[in-house]
């Protein structure tokens, strides 16, 4: 080692001996690999989820929103990985008329008026939620888009 490389050896070291940065645009950030990865292994055990538990879909249909008692643990997990997406790009019921018409609709941007996902309307919120259901994990499995 010359003394020039010595000198930037000591530059680049901390009195603690951990390596510095010497400068950040050298060092790529890899959160997003991270967070890829940590998203791919959630969706496959959602599916490992939903693959061990096939029932949870009919008992989402008979029960969507707990008013029949407890939903049951896989169900409530599944719910709780949904919840965890970013809110732009998530489907939702859309209310046209209350009580009367349902739509699945998509939110887009920030600010921006949402869209309608199709021309297909929902006589209760129930049955809309069911389709918002099931166009998630038809996503989830790759099978819609």
């Amino acid at each position: 080692m010359t003394v020039q490389e010595g000198r930037r050896r000591v530059a680049d070291e901390g009195k603690d001996g951990c390596r510095r940065l010497s400068d950040p645009r050298d060092h790529r950030d890899r959160k997003g690999d991270w967070l890829e990865f940590f998203d791919r292994e959630k969706a496959n055990w959602a599916l490992k989820l939903l693959e061990d538990n096939p029932g949870i879909i009919e008992e989402y249909r008979d029960n969507p929103l707990s008013g029949k008692g407890h939903q049951s643990i896989a169900l409530e997990k599944f719910q709780n990985y949904l919840r965890t997406h970013p809110v732009l790009g998530k489907y939702y019921i859309y209310a046209e008329e209350p009580w009367k018409k349902y739509r699945i609709s998509i939110l887009t941007a920030r600010g921006k008026p949402p869209t309608i996902e199709s021309d297909k309307v929902y006589a209760s919120e129930a049955e809309a939620g069911f389709a918002v259901l099931m166009h998630r994990i038809a996503l989830l499995r790759g099978d819609a888009g």
